[in-house]
């Protein structure tokens, strides 16, 4: 395996020429995450090992693969590991979901995440998903001063967010996220129009986001606001840094 493993923390601004891209997926677990992997299927068992050689020098007791289809998931299965979460991918057509924009519900407001918003969505989205799941405090401070994040509001609380990104045409949901107590309620809508509506500005016509396949709530808020699950779905698969 002569492809070099680059370590970075802040895939979206890896360059496009590298090929294998390691991190931390969270701070609190020791986990290495395979950010980015573009190598052939033939390929992917070496890159393993020395990842998992990799991880185990820094002290990370598992190693994480970035999502993969069916097939990617033979080849990590075949190299030891095993699926962590399957997801469904969703298709949202932004003109339709503009046409079915709704209003915000009475009280909460929409807008921009400012970076003072940074502990106020850490401590949202810490309620919302698990230690798997919820972003790092320092991501998220980087997340609210880069325009990328939009907050919902119930007079100075903040009850929920996304955040999107566009990236030469692509248009992804990354994140949505509602104080428990405020679901129900339209506030998740709310904030799926929006997310449509700033994601169009940038000349997209659809937007891409993935559901943990066991997530039945956020899929039918996706599906109601004309999402369309594809067929396909993806897996992140997990195993130890030492293969035994």
């Amino acid at each position: 395996m002569n492809r070099t493993i680059h370590w970075d923390e802040a895939p979206e601004e890896v360059a496009e020429h590298r090929d294998v891209v390691v991190g931390r997926w969270r701070e609190t677990l020791d986990i290495l995450a395979i950010r980015i992997l573009r190598t052939p299927d033939a390929e992917v068992p070496g890159v393993l090992a020395a990842v998992r050689e990799l991880a185990d020098s820094h002290g990370f007791r598992q190693v994480l693969s970035p999502m993969v289809d069916a097939r990617g998931v033979v080849v990590y299965e075949a190299a030891g590991m095993c699926s962590h979460e399957e997801l469904v991918v969703v298709r949202v057509d932004l003109r339709r979901i503009r046409r079915s924009m709704r209003s915000a519900p009475e009280r909460v407001a929409l807008r921009s995440a400012c970076s003072g918003d940074a502990q106020a969505i850490h401590d949202l989205d810490s309620s919302c998903f698990d230690a798997f799941w919820a972003y790092d405090r320092r991501y998220l401070e980087a997340l609210a001063s880069s325009g990328r994040l939009t907050v919902a509001t119930d007079g100075p609380r903040v009850i929920g967010y996304t955040h999107t990104e566009a990236i030469r045409g692509l248009a992804t949901l990354g994140r949505i996220a509602v104080a428990p107590e405020f679901r129900g309620q339209g506030v998740g809508s709310s904030l799926l129009v929006q997310a449509g509506r700033t994601l169009a500005r940038t000349g997209a016509r659809s937007m891409s986001l993935c559901a943990r396949i066991d997530d039945q709530v956020s899929r039918s808020l996706y599906t109601r606001h004309g999402g369309i699950e594809l067929e396909d779905t993806l897996s992140l698969m997990i195993g130890p840094a030492c293969k035994e």
